[in-house]
């Protein structure tokens, strides 16, 4: 079984259309998503308005998926408002944080983070099959930034957690967009899976891009 680190950008990247058991994302908070656009001046941070970069978004996992796969994507709070984009069988998991900072400015602290899932949920035969019933939501500290320089890199708990909420017992080929430290995508390959990760920095391997101008 392999794991690989595309860098490039998640709209363009050459991946096979059709192939993926799980396709997951982790796009950056609205917020702050200006912030990485000077990468290479890539639409992978969203240089139009959210809900159409979302609306992008949701098409592109959509494409990427297997007929019997599943899509996460890992979203802030206010955007829930933006839940009419994904398609009707979504359903709302998440995460709740027990220690979550209280940055300035920041009001209220956002302390609990939605997983918007949809595709080919397991059936009942297949949860059956499975060593334990899992919860809609998880509760979990943030993992602490380490050497990667990525700012907020999810637990592998948390990764277990994706996996299990989405694709229960049932394995296969996993993707994981906008990817970070890649912790999906790795956990997936240490199970067994193969496993791509895509992003523009490979925050993995240490493959920086070359910047080629300031931020639109």
């Amino acid at each position: 079984m392999s794991f690989r680190y595309v860098t490039g950008d998640v709209f363009t990247a050459d991946l096979p259309a059709r192939s993926f058991a799980l396709v997951y994302a982790d796009p950056p908070y609205a917020g702050c998503r200006f912030k990485y656009a000077r990468l290479n001046r890539s639409r992978q941070w969203g240089r139009n308005a959210r809900a159409d970069f979302m609306r992008e978004l949701v098409a592109r996992m959509d494409s990427l998926r297997s007929e019997d796969g599943m899509c996460a994507v890992s979203m802030a709070t206010p955007e829930l408002r933006l839940l009419h984009l994904f398609p009707t069988t979504a359903r709302v998991c998440a995460w709740t944080k027990p220690y979550a900072p209280n940055r300035p400015g920041v009001w209220p602290t956002y302390a609990w983070e939605p997983l918007v899932v949809w595709g080919r949920f397991p059936n009942r035969e297949e949860q059956r099959a499975a060593e334990a019933t899992v919860k809609d939501w998880v509760s979990m500290s943030p993992k602490v930034p380490g050497k990667s320089e990525h700012e907020t890199p999810k637990p592998e708990a948390f990764a277990q957690w994706v996996l299990d909420v989405s694709l229960g017992p049932r394995s296969g080929d996993v993707c994981e967009l906008f990817a970070g430290t890649a912790p999906v995508a790795r956990l997936a390959h240490k199970l067994g899976m193969d496993s791509v990760g895509v992003d523009l920095v490979d925050y993995v391997n240490g493959n920086m891009p070359v910047l080629i101008g300031g931020a639109p």
